[in-house]
């Protein structure tokens, strides 16, 4: 099973420092740009499936994406929903400063994140699969800049002990509408797996002028 993983395009609040988190900010013209070469990039990958965190930003995304694969349904999970971040939200927030008491606690985003990719890995072993299904499964997903980051780092710890492929550079930033693909094998049962690529921005080349901070990320 192969998965390519996105982040959202570009928002207001993106290119402003906003700290988003679980507030509902549709893309901007630029993001919607990103959206399409990112959409015109993946046109020839034969999806078999998608999915999408349930906030605007990310579904909009996953949309303008899916639209290029004729009958390709977006399917949405909010356990891939970015970090809440409380009363930082609608926000810029200084780097290092003390982090309020009304966000996600770090323990709990990975806790979501985790149910969810077991869930979905379960759902595709060969017990539970279609019969009828015989072409390897290919899925879109759509997240966000820290759901995706913290992710990779779930994704190598011993919960999974997904591999890095050597040639994967996992200090770069997560930019908008940027890919991590994942491969995934099922052996008697278990999942193995290889994440093959992170933060590829390829699709953007002169579209890219700079990488932005993700506010998100209040690690």
């Amino acid at each position: 099973m192969l998965l390519y993983f996105a982040r959202h395009g570009q928002t207001e609040d993106n290119l402003r420092g906003i700290i988003q988190g679980h507030k509902d900010t549709p893309l901007n013209s630029h993001g919607r740009r990103e959206a399409a070469l990112l959409a015109d990039h993946l046109k020839v990958i034969p999806f078999t499936e998608a999915w999408t965190s349930d906030l605007s930003r990310a579904r909009e995304t996953a949309e303008i994406v899916a639209a290029r694969h004729k009958g390709l349904l977006v399917n949405v999970a909010a356990g891939l929903k970015e970090r809440c971040c409380g009363s930082m939200e609608g926000r810029r927030w200084p780097k290092g400063a003390k982090l309020p008491n009304d966000i996600e606690p770090g323990d709990a985003f990975r806790a979501r994140m985790i149910a969810w990719f077991k869930s979905f890995l379960d759902a595709h072993t060969s017990s539970k699969a279609s019969m009828i299904e015989c072409s390897e499964p290919i899925v879109l997903i759509v997240s966000h800049g820290a759901y995706m980051t913290t992710f990779l780092s779930v994704l190598l710890s011993p919960i999974f002990l997904f591999a890095l492929a050597p040639d994967v550079d996992r200090t770069r930033s997560c930019a908008n509408t940027s890919i991590m693909r994942v491969r995934c094998m099922e052996k008697s049962g278990k999942w193995e797996g290889v994440i093959e690529s992170w933060a590829e921005v390829g699709h953007l080349k002169e579209l890219l002028k700079k990488d932005l901070e993700i506010a998100d990320d209040i690690r």
